[in-house]
């Protein structure tokens, strides 16, 4: 009974939590010191480039990794914008920074990410600075494919059956 319990639990605790969305496919905006292109869809491979080619952003299922192919001074070059993000965007933290300094500084809004590109200095070796961004997906259910979602009555007649059954056999092992 208690294994029927945990099943049945599991599955209802399961469908009030969304999975997290990709930004595979999302085609968006880039803004910023000598950005390059202006529109990109995420995919494989850099989809911006800045400072003629020394500075790459490469978007993933839910990674920014940004790279300097070379040496470079970054300081000055403003605000890098990524904006037009399909699902919402509900947090983005730095998982990993080999640049001597900057690229610390970000936020982000619900469809769009800002690195601060004025604070840095020129780096030594190639550097990597790789950010994890969580998002959920804010669109419309499809009427084709909607799942029907029980009524809190269904859900409350259901758990009064497990308790009845659950006393029934309990009063059953007692005699």
């Amino acid at each position: 009974m208690k294994r029927i319990l945990k099943i049945v639990l599991t599955g209802l605790l399961g469908l009030a939590f969304n999975a997290q969305a990709t930004m595979i496919g999302d085609t968006i905006n880039g803004s910023g010191d000598t950005l390059t292109p202006g529109i990109a869809t995420i995919g494989a491979g850099v989809e911006f480039e800045a400072v003629g080619g020394y500075l790459d952003f490469d978007f993933d299922e839910n990674l920014l990794t940004v790279s300097t192919t070379g040496l470079f001074s970054w300081s000055g070059h403003g605000d890098y914008v990524f904006s037009g993000f399909t699902d919402v965007i509900t947090g983005m933290s730095l998982t990993s920074n080999t640049f001597a300094s900057g690229f610390t500084d970000f936020w982000f809004d619900d469809h769009s990410i800002t690195l601060d590109g004025d604070s840095g200095r020129r780096g030594d070796v190639p550097s990597v600075a790789i950010f994890a961004i969580q998002t959920y997906s804010d669109a419309e259910p499809d009427t084709d494919t909607h799942t029907n979602v029980p009524e809190p009555s269904t859900l409350f007649l259901l758990g009064a059956g497990i308790v009845g059954i659950s006393v029934s056999r309990f009063r059953l092992s007692r005699n």
